[in-house]
């Protein structure tokens, strides 16, 4: 079962891993009398994967460009490219990011670019512990027939080397979309952790223009990161944590918020990083290296929130 970094004090969530007491003292129990094996017959039946794919077989498929990934050596960062050929613009209910080798791969950001030619916002990610995004009943995706898909990856070595061949499905929707969900990046990309700092402070914020729901909100830091915050201060001045979560780059995790957080125009999003560059850090590679954003840390807040497409 996968670990669960939020703080109960804040937020709930869709997607919360965590075992109640009374599960984990079933547990205790279990192991403490020897883990013996129940009756066969109330096994579920075992879950089958078409191809792999755990929504079943996509409306279209994205195949990315092999990268190979030596058995040692450092982290990989290269941009994948490719290019719908869809006969017509269509909203997307879910998105799936299957990596070939996961061993090898932190994460899989597939982004969409826009008219002027620049990456914008993310339509669907893979990270470690994650699943497939699936938007709510009544609400999707935009993709444009011709736009450039762009996967932002990152790989690292293990100690055998690898070719990943990652796919891309997307899943078209069916009816009508009332909301558009939105996605965005908060980032501060002009930081720069001294080396050796202990409690390094990277702050990022950004004001809503429109009247929004936030459903999903998803902190990422690389091996320095030890936490991040992340506050709305709604027009009035009320604040409300929606998380407070520690940071582990070996599971990337989004949380879907349980109830959507309505955030009026003009309410702003606060984020709140602290960074550990120092020798006690077991994960920090080089404690004696200034750091700046790209491959060597960031600093980025993935939120997702719906607009209601007819206002």
């Amino acid at each position: 079962m996968p670990p669960w970094h939020a703080d109960s004090q804040f937020g709930a969530f869709r997607n919360d891993a965590r075992l109640s007491q009374a599960d984990i003292a079933t547990l205790d129990k279990w192991i403490k009398t020897g883990a013996k094996l129940g009756n066969e017959a109330d096994l579920p039946p075992a879950r089958e994967f078409p191809n792999g794919w755990v929504l079943g077989e996509p409306d279209y498929v994205i195949d990315l460009d092999a990268v190979d990934v030596a058995a040692d050596g450092p982290d990989k960062f290269p941009n994948l490219k490719a290019k719908l050929n869809l006969p017509e613009d269509r909203w997307i209910r879910a998105i799936e990011v299957q990596p070939s080798a996961k061993r090898a791969v932190h994460h899989v950001f597939a982004r969409i670019t826009g008219a002027d030619g620049k990456i914008g916002g993310q339509i669907g990610a893979y990270v470690a512990g994650s699943g497939p995004t699936v938007f709510p009943e009544g609400t999707g995706r935009l993709v444009k027939k011709d736009q450039e898909i762009v996967a932002q990856a990152h790989y690292h070595s293990f100690g055998t080397p690898v070719t990943d061949k990652t796919r891309i499905g997307l899943y078209f929707a069916q009816g009508d979309i009332k909301h558009e969900s939105v996605a965005l990046a908060v980032m501060n990309t002009k930081f720069k952790i001294p080396a050796g700092a202990k409690n390094y402070e990277v702050t990022a914020n950004y004001t809503f223009d429109q009247y929004a729901l936030i459903t999903n909100l998803g902190p990422h830091m690389h091996q320095r990161g030890t936490d991040m915050t992340i506050t709305a201060v709604f027009p009035d001045g009320n604040k409300q944590t929606l998380v407070k979560s520690n940071w582990n780059p070996d599971w990337d995790i989004s949380y879907a918020l349980a109830q959507p957080i309505v955030a009026p125009k003009g309410t702003r999003l606060e984020l709140v990083a602290h960074y550990d560059n120092s020798a006690d850090n077991p994960r920090n590679p080089d404690p004696t290296k200034d750091l700046v954003f790209g491959t060597d840390e960031m600093m980025i807040g993935f939120i997702d929130y719906l607009v209601d497409r007819e206002k």
